[in-house]
């Protein structure tokens, strides 16, 4: 995950933490530590992937039941 991560960057981080958060966002942070990430950018795209997650999420349950 570390080496997708450091390849395709923050949008790989926005599309992992949408789908699966905690595992992308274990790693992110990692490679924050690491200083390969600047750690304000990883929180502020881990918020805006769940928060569009969860109104996409929100959207279908509301249309399908």
């Amino acid at each position: 995950m570390e080496s997708l991560l450091l390849k395709y960057g923050y949008a790989l981080l926005f599309v992992g933490v949408a789908f699966e958060g905690e595992a992308a966002l274990l790693a992110a942070s990692l490679l924050a530590r690491r200083g390969f990430f600047h750690l304000p950018v990883v929180v502020a795209v881990a918020v805006a992937a769940n928060s569009l997650a969860d109104q996409a999420y929100f959207q279908v349950a509301r249309r399908r039941g």
